[in-house]
């Protein structure tokens, strides 16, 4: 098992043919770590209205998700454009994993870390 203080995951577009989730689920299933940011497009909602994939693979990653939230890990979930319908969710959480628009990291030497998802700072978004 690795052993990580902090991860931070974004972009996986959970719901394209083309996400890794392989990859992903091995990573997920390999790690320990006390806190896990999940920043943005983690499921591409906007891919999914037109060509909806959500097979076998992307729900094993999803599971992952929620075991490790269940088993110790704060996963906090800040969602960016193309999964941007979870923003009305801000302030809930969904299966014990915390929806934010952003969070304040603090390293283990002290440093305070924004975490946000990029489109907030895109003005053409």
């Amino acid at each position: 098992m690795l052993e990580y203080r902090t991860v931070w995951i974004s972009d996986t577009h959970l719901g394209l043919k083309e996400a890794r989730t392989d990859f992903l689920y091995d990573f997920l299933s390999s790690i320990n770590c006390e806190t896990l940011y999940l920043v943005g497009d983690i499921v591409d909602l906007e891919r999914m209205k037109s060509k909806p994939r959500f097979c076998n693979q992307h729900m094993r990653v999803v599971s992952e998700l929620v075991r490790l939230a269940r088993t110790g890990t704060e996963v906090l979930f800040i969602p960016g454009n193309h999964d941007y319908e979870f923003r009305n969710l801000v302030g809930q959480e969904l299966f014990g994993i915390p929806i934010l628009m952003e969070a304040i990291h603090e390293t283990a030497n002290g440093e305070r870390l924004l975490v946000t998802h990029g489109d907030l700072l895109d003005g053409r978004i």
